[in-house]
This record gives C-alpha cells, sequence and structure tokens, in this order.
C-alpha cells in the first residue's frame, strides 16, 4: 500500500507546480476574460479575434503573466465543460 502512494506523491507534487503557474497567470487570464466579456458579447468573430489579438499584445507589452494561448471558454468553464456547450 506505502508503494502503490508513492506514486501519489509524484502527482500532486506534479499538480502543486501546474497549479503554482496557473496562479502566476491568473490576473493577466482575468483581465483577458472580463474585457472580452464585457466588449466582445455583440460583435462577430473575426472582430472579437481582433480585439483579443490587440488585448493580447496590450498584456504582453505590459509583462502581465498570462496564458499564451488564452481561450476564453476554457479559462470560465474547463475544456470539458465548453465541449458540451
Amino acid at each position: 500500500m506505502v508503494s502503490g502512494l508513492s506514486g501519489e506523491k509524484e502527482r500532486w507534487s506534479a499538480k502543486v507546480l501546474q497549479l503554482d503557474e496557473e496562479f502566476d497567470k491568473l490576473v493577466g487570464d482575468a483581465i483577458l476574460a472580463a474585457a472580452f466579456m464585457s466588449y466582445c458579447g455583440p460583435f462577430p468573430s473575426e472582430f472579437r479575434d481582433d480585439l483579443m489579438n490587440s488585448w493580447l499584445t496590450f498584456v504582453e507589452v505590459s509583462k502581465i503573466p498570462h496564458t499564451k494561448k488564452f481561450d476564453f471558454a476554457d479559462f470560465m468553464a474547463g475544456a470539458a465543460k465548453a465541449r458540451e456547450w
């Protein structure tokens, strides 16, 4: 049983590192999600993409940590929930 749990320690250690990285990017991702939710609703997808690219550029120039390939649906609900939509 103890040897079986040693694998769990490795898995949990890897998860802690992943969560730390996600936490560091939370501010930038939240800025992008708030901007998208506030401004992109009534516009066509091409214009939304242009807006998101300009916001991504702003966040990068401002050196705010964020997820490089930010996805609004993934940030707000997660990949599994987005697939259900």
